[in-house]
């Protein structure tokens, strides 16, 4: 999976690495660090001595977000769908009435790209 990453991004991860006592979440930034660099999967888990399916994992988690947007009359609903570590939106849509339509699109739309998350959150 490849992933980008801005300075800024990396900085931030890299501040929160060296700010947290959590292996996990440690091993989780370290994954996603490497893998912005052009590291595989194999790589990584060698690296870290982690099974490749953990990384794998911590290289898929995915979120949705849905957000009001007011405008001069009534509103606009925006969903995205995105990968938590990287940061990437991976999909979004938006639409004039709050029906699951569009939400459901957005999901399928970053599934049918991205393929199934392990993990899935949802506000």
């Amino acid at each position: 999976m490849k992933i980008i990453l801005t300075p800024q991004q990396k900085q931030q991860l890299e501040e929160v690495h060296d700010s947290t006592r959590d292996g996990r979440v440690r091993d989780r930034i370290k994954a996603v660090l490497l893998a912005s660099e052009g590291w595989n999967q194999a790589m990584i888990s060698q690296a870290l001595r982690i099974h490749e399916s953990t990384i794998a994992r911590h290289l898929i988690d995915y979120a949705l977000s849905l957000t009001l947007l007011p405008m001069a009359k009534g509103f606009l609903y925006l969903v995205a769908i995105i990968d938590w570590y990287s940061r990437k939106v991976l999909s979004w849509r938006l639409s004039n009435t709050m029906d699951t339509s569009f939400c459901i699109e957005a999901l399928e739309d970053a599934l049918q790209h991205y393929g199934l998350p392990d993990i899935f959150n949802s506000d």
